[in-house]
């Protein structure tokens, strides 16, 4: 799949991207939190990194995103692992 053909509300069967950028991690009431940006040769999304995620990547590093789930957040489509889903770094 590619960032191109995300839709919202949908699954993530298997994504392949590149970190571009990373923001602060903060605390929320379901702990860590921390958005990343992430493009393809097809465009950007905002990548969501819960828990010991948000301490695993870094910019630079391509993951690959299987079974997560794509949804739409004040205007912005964005990805996670979800409750199901991996995301890994590819070395």
């Amino acid at each position: 799949m590619k960032i191109s053909e995300l839709k919202e509300k949908n699954s993530v069967p298997f994504l392949r991207a590149q970190i571009m950028s990373k923001k602060p991690t903060i605390e929320s009431q379901q702990g860590k939190v921390c958005d990343a940006v992430i493009q393809d040769n097809t465009g950007e999304v905002t990548l969501t990194l819960w828990k010991e995620q948000t301490e695993e990547f870094a910019e630079g590093d391509v993951v690959v995103i299987q079974n997560g789930w794509c949804k739409e957040f004040k205007g912005v489509k964005q990805i996670s692992s979800g409750s199901r889903g991996t995301i890994v770094k590819e070395e």
